[in-house]
């Protein structure tokens, strides 16, 4: 019977293990995809945008974490766009007076420039930078979680 609960064990603690590794693996790829959208709207166009709507949005049941939730229309030849990122990375990271120092900067109605991708127009973004540093962060403790998890796993399934 000791033998099915310290292979009980081994099983729950190599599931820790990968379900940490995998969450700190998509963390890494999202940080460097945005990162990389980021270097590439430097390349793109920009052009004068009206915000539709602009308010703080609450992720989830925590009234700490805000995000800016901005909507602007903006045209490129004959035809009208529709957008909603405000910068690339995580915005859902930010505290509450932050988000509404940014929607306060961008009241319904107001000019935005907007920054599109030329080969794809519908693809936009009021700001080019990136915040990514806290997906970074996130990622990195998920990691050092991750080897810890995997450091106690391994002795579990050796005989």
């Amino acid at each position: 019977m000791a033998d099915y609960l310290l292979a009980d064990e081994a099983v729950m603690a190599v599931l820790g293990a990968c379900t940490v590794t995998v969450l700190a693996g998509l963390g890494l790829w999202n940080a460097m995809a945005e990162g990389r959208r980021s270097a590439e709207s430097h390349r793109w166009r920009s052009v004068q945008g009206w915000v539709l709507t602009s308010r703080v949005a609450f992720d989830g049941t925590d009234a700490e974490m805000a995000r800016p939730a901005i909507t602007y229309e903006y045209q490129v030849d004959d035809e009208i766009f529709e957008g909603f990122i405000v910068n690339f990375g995580s915005e859902s990271f930010l505290l509450p007076r932050q988000a509404k120092a940014l929607i306060q900067r961008h009241p319904v109605g107001s000019a935005v420039r907007v920054w599109y991708d030329p080969a794809n127009p519908s693809d936009s973004v009021l700001y080019r930078s990136r915040r990514t540093v806290k997906l970074w962060v996130i990622s990195g403790l998920l990691i050092l979680w991750a080897a810890s998890l995997w450091k106690n796993a391994l002795p579990l399934l050796t005989p």
